[in-house]
């Protein structure tokens, strides 16, 4: 209980976590890089505090490094670093920030929560990714036949 406590807007070791824990997950994927996010998230569910952006921000900086470690071309690195930084950074901090509201009392209940509905997540959306790579490798083969 004592970690969730010390993880508060203000604290800069919230901000360390941010950066340095999904940076790390980039190049160490066994890294918790989304349940830290979500536990930050937890941690300031009943925060309205505006720094909540800059812990966004600092979560999404990470997925930068995961597409510059990719390869992409700039101009392809630009648009696609944009929009899945913002994505994953506000999906994770924000499902961490409403299991957090919701279980404010049992907040260890509420990250373990928040952390199922993002592997939830996960699931359907690597389910849905693989069923379009076999429908589209059955319809070049069709079209090759």
């Amino acid at each position: 209980m004592n970690v969730l406590t010390s993880l508060q807007v203000g604290s800069p070791i919230s901000y360390l976590i941010a950066i340095i824990v999904p940076a790390l997950d980039a190049v160490f994927p066994v890294l918790p890089s989304e349940t830290a996010v979500i536990a930050l998230g937890v941690a300031t569910a009943g925060s309205a505090d505006p720094r909540i952006a800059l812990l966004v921000a600092c979560a999404a900086a990470a997925v930068t490094l995961s597409c510059g470690l990719v390869g992409y071309s700039r101009r392809r690195f630009v648009a696609a670093t944009a929009v899945a930084a913002v994505i994953w950074a506000c999906y994770a901090f924000f499902i961490g920030r409403l299991g957090g509201k919701a279980f404010e009392d049992q907040p260890w209940i509420g990250l373990g929560v928040a952390f199922g509905i993002t592997v939830a997540v996960s699931a359907v959306i690597e389910a849905v990714r693989r069923i379009r790579a076999v429908l589209t490798r059955t319809r070049a083969s069709h079209r090759t036949s």
